[in-house]
């Protein structure tokens, strides 16, 4: 994002310029917006003051013009243009750790693209799908996830891509978990069965030390929703989540986790310790996928 700071400077003293033409203010704030909301690396965290002045601009300006496009002129380009605006919106709270708020805006953005005869028919796709669960997931809107991972897998039987259909099964899975002992309308035997495709399925290929990672981390979570410890305790073994959580202390504490829970000497005191430590790293997560980890062994710790 450094190197691009002179082009960044370029595109805002000819917005200033040419402030009779607001369209150049529109372009500038929207390429800002999405070059820092999309840009870095793992570490990277957007300033949300920073952002949201820019996401401000792009809602005031279009609130004047509906009308007006951005360097993109296509058919159908108000409702396409006012939905990647939304859409950054979206990204804006993710980035910001505002879980609840992203989800609630993704819902609505999702229900608008798949409802019968929508001007945007041509968003609906795998991305789509995908990136709806997870931020729904994020929010801790698990029933939602259910609904569009059902339908996301309807959706690739009909497209025809079987080789995915996993992918969108596991979003079903997860969501099982997160809303366990509540009914999620799956049964246990389905669960498994598709937590064991899963691992075999992703044992070869490219990045699987990730995803093989990711699928040991999902069977630990069974194994702790169900309070099968032991079980726990033998996955947590086995397996070697280096390349799955990017925080290493989030290893320490499912071991901590499984330990003290598994311990039926351990008072409630070490409990609540422990579930305020949890709380306390969830908060200081870098990574949206650590905060949601420690935020799963926090809400089992307080359950429990």
């Amino acid at each position: 994002m450094k190197g691009a700071a002179s082009m960044f400077t370029k595109l805002q003293r000819i917005s200033i310029q040419q402030k009779k033409y607001p369209r150049f203010k529109l372009i500038y704030n929207l390429i800002s917006a999405t070059c820092k909301l999309g840009g870095g690396g793992i570490d990277f965290k957007p300033d949300f003051k920073i952002t949201s002045r820019f996401i401000s601009a792009i809602h005031q300006i279009h609130t004047l013009y509906p009308n007006m496009p951005d360097y993109r002129f296509i058919a159908g380009y108000t409702d396409h243009q006012n939905y990647l605006f939304q859409h950054l919106k979206v990204m804006n709270y993710f980035n910001a750790f505002h879980f609840k708020e992203a989800a609630v805006l993704v819902k609505s953005l999702y229900d608008s693209v798949v409802e019968e005869n929508s001007p945007l028919q041509r968003m609906k796709n795998s991305v789509l799908y995908s990136t709806t669960c997870q931020v729904l997931g994020m929010g801790e809107m698990h029933r939602e996830v259910l609904e569009v991972a059902s339908s996301y897998v309807k959706y690739l039987r009909q497209i025809n891509q079987n080789d995915n259909l996993m992918n969108a099964y596991m979003e079903i899975v997860n969501a099982h978990i997160w809303l366990y002992p509540a009914p999620s309308g799956c049964t246990p035997a389905f669960i498994e069965d598709k937590l064991e495709q899963y691992t075999r399925s992703v044992k070869t290929g490219e990045y699987s030390y990730y995803y093989t990672g990711f699928a040991q981390w999902m069977k630990l979570k069974l194994c702790l929703v169900m309070q099968d410890y032991r079980q726990a305790k033998e996955v947590y073994n086995k397996s070697d989540f280096s390349s799955y959580f990017m925080d290493a202390k989030l290893g320490e504490q499912v071991l901590k986790t499984i330990d003290i829970l598994s311990d039926a000497k351990a008072d409630g005191k070490k409990i609540e310790t422990l579930a305020k430590q949890l709380a306390l790293q969830k908060l200081n997560s870098k990574l949206p996928p650590d905060y949601i980890n420690f935020r799963f062994l926090e809400k089992i710790v307080r359950e429990d």
